[in-house]
């Protein structure tokens, strides 16, 4: 073998660089869902997240902020967030040893439950999951600091500087839920002498902590469960009397709802069908009850009508990546593809009646036949025709028989009103969505001009602008260039609805004991259900 040397050769003219374009899917293309996810629902329900489900956590977190700021350790937010990353993992091994539970909605379950499933002798130190300040600072510390517990960094004064970490409120509110989670665990091995070691920890331990600890296990610490109850129900602060009584109203809404039909602590659908049904029958009611009924039903229905709106989204994008040349579609083009793609035989289906069109026919006359066909069927009933059957044409029908039942200003409660003017940056609350839905049928369009003028508003046009916003994450499906629409594969789905915390709410009242399943497993109010009922709505 023989060595010879290399030539090196001149500078290379430009060197590979990290892509300027990150391609994802995004989660809200039309930003439909931030309306309702930070618009409405905070207002309607301060200190309660989609994932903040399970009561007892709010008395966990209350102890463990507390218990590190009495360890000496260091005072900033990284050591407490190893800190609570590991006893979280430790409390969620117990929860999966505890022989009362399958321990449900336990943080940290991705890691712990298989482990727990494969019951080593013992269990080595590790965290959570992956964020900082693991769960806590995922899903409770917001709510915490809403419902007065906690004090977050940089929120207060330590003389002369800001607090460097989160510490719990020194009210006797928050105080009373770390004393109260503290008395349960207190005579455990865990609390006793493997809380702040280092060390593998026992499989007995753990088990043990699962016995008293565990997150179903607050019907067994009645104090703790009362605590924790007065929390959700009581005003930390005369400044939050009024997001209080919104709180307040929303758990008695759900109770009193599900006193005549108890599916509604089990069913998004449920819920919202009940919630518009009782609205619907006396929308002019102000009293407490009749004010919680008429903003919750807003909601639903600016959800319920804006759902029709994912079948149209994403049979227009399989159609149009399907039919695009590749320097992607004129104006004209998508009138064509509109008309022989999305209209096409022009067949929709409510319920056991079929109304049939051409991408010609009146819409004002196609319309009429629709409201008739769906005068018997529910908000939820036409909602979920949309949704089961995921074309455009169905899209386009649904969204128009709902926007025109949307009540007009003189017809419902100021309460109602008040949610319904709603807007979005890029899309329309319910209130404009409607007006500007009737209008449009009072014009002489065809079915297939009516079904661009929805793409057009609020598909197209929408899209663009909030992908726009989110560069250089792109998160296009579709962009004008040079006049013509090109599509991207950047996948194609319909987006879910936001559920409106619904099983967030049932989940809490579950655990806080105002409803509870029989021996057959039915969902029931319990008589503390019904007195939280009786007090929020006076009756």
């Amino acid at each position: 073998m023989s060595l010879e040397e290399v030539t090196v050769g001149p500078p290379p003219l430009c060197e590979w660089i990290e892509p300027a374009l990150r391609e994802i899917a995004g989660q809200d293309p039309l930003g439909l869902q931030t309306i309702t996810t930070d618009r409405i629902l905070p207002g309607l329900l301060p200190g309660v997240l989609a994932l903040s489900v399970r009561a007892r956590y709010f008395s966990v977190y209350s102890f463990l902020l507390r218990h590190y700021a009495r360890s000496g350790a260091v005072a900033d937010n990284a050591g407490l967030d190893e800190f609570m990353r590991q006893r979280e993992f430790e409390i969620c091994v117990a929860a999966n040893l505890c022989p009362r539970c399958d321990a449900p909605s336990v943080i940290g379950n991705g890691v712990g439950r298989p482990l727990a499933a494969s019951r080593p002798g013992a269990y080595e130190r590790q965290r959570s999951i992956k964020t900082q300040l693991g769960g806590y600072g995922l899903y409770y510390r917001g709510p915490m600091e809403e419902l007065g517990l906690v004090v977050r960094r940089g929120q207060a004064m330590v003389g002369d500087t800001p607090n460097p970490i989160d510490l719990l409120q020194k009210t006797p509110r928050a105080q009373q839920l770390a004393d109260l989670y503290e008395r349960s665990i207190a005579g455990t091995q865990w609390y006793l002498k493997w809380m702040n070691g280092v060390d593998p920890v026992p499989a007995e331990v753990l088990e043990e902590l699962g016995h008293v600890g565990c997150l179903c296990r607050l019907d067994e610490h009645p104090d703790e469960r009362s605590a924790i109850a007065d929390v959700f129900l009581l005003s930390p602060s005369p400044e939050r009397v009024e997001p209080t009584k919104h709180r307040q109203r929303a758990f008695a809404l759900l109770l009193d709802l599900a006193t005549d039909e108890p599916t509604v602590l089990e069913s998004d659908s449920s819920f919202r069908h009940a919630v518009v049904s009782t609205f619907t029958t006396s929308p002019l009611d102000t009293d407490a009850a009749g004010e919680a009924r008429a903003r919750w039903a807003a909601v639903v229905m600016r959800e319920s009508a804006q759902d029709p709106l994912a079948s149209i989204w994403t049979s227009f994008c399989r159609a149009g990546m399907a039919a695009q040349p590749f320097e992607g579609l004129t104006s004209a083009e998508l009138d064509d593809l509109v008309r022989t793609r999305l209209v096409a035989a022009g067949v929709v289906d409510f319920g056991s009646t079929t109304i049939t069109c051409t991408p010609d026919t009146p819409c004002a006359v196609w319309f009429e036949d629709l409201r008739q066909a769906t005068a018997d069927l529910s908000w939820e009933d036409i909602r979920e025709a949309a949704e089961d059957t995921g074309d455009a044409l169905t899209g386009l029908a649904a969204f128009l028989v709902l926007c025109a039942r949307v009540p007009d200003g003189d017809a419902a409660s100021a309460a109602w009103a008040e949610v319904a003017r709603v807007d979005g940056d890029r899309q329309p609350g319910l209130a404009r969505m409607a007006t500007l839905v009737q209008r449009r049928l009072h014009l002489q369009a065809s079915v297939a001009e009516t079904l661009r003028w929805a793409i057009d508003n609020f598909i197209v046009s929408v899209h663009e602008t909030v992908a726009m916003r989110k560069l250089p994450d792109s998160t296009f499906r579709f962009f004008w260039e040079h006049g013509r629409l090109c599509f991207v594969d950047n996948g194609v789905w319909g987006f879910d609805m936001s559920g409106l915390r619904r099983a967030a709410l049932a989940s809490l009242a579950s655990d806080l004991g105002w409803w509870t399943r029989d021996d057959a497993d039915r969902p029931g109010v319990t008589d503390s259900g019904r007195a939280v009922i009786s007090k929020v709505f006076a009756r």
